[in-house]
């Protein structure tokens, strides 16, 4: 296993970081693909997010 950038984010920059580009990609997904990719996107990612948060994985 790697060792862990001293520059890494930290809790809120991280989930500022996250969040940031999950809606960008969203929005692409949406723009592409149109609305019913574009929320099963959402759905998926939200969820997988919330889950990385929620189990305190990396």
């Amino acid at each position: 296993m790697a060792p862990k950038s001293p520059h890494a984010f930290k809790k809120w920059h991280r989930l500022v970081a996250e969040t940031s580009i999950f809606i960008l990609v969203s929005g692409s997904f949406w723009h592409l693909y149109g609305l019913q990719i574009g929320i099963l996107y959402l759905a998926l990612s939200f969820g997988s997010l919330v889950l990385l948060y929620y189990f305190q994985l990396e």
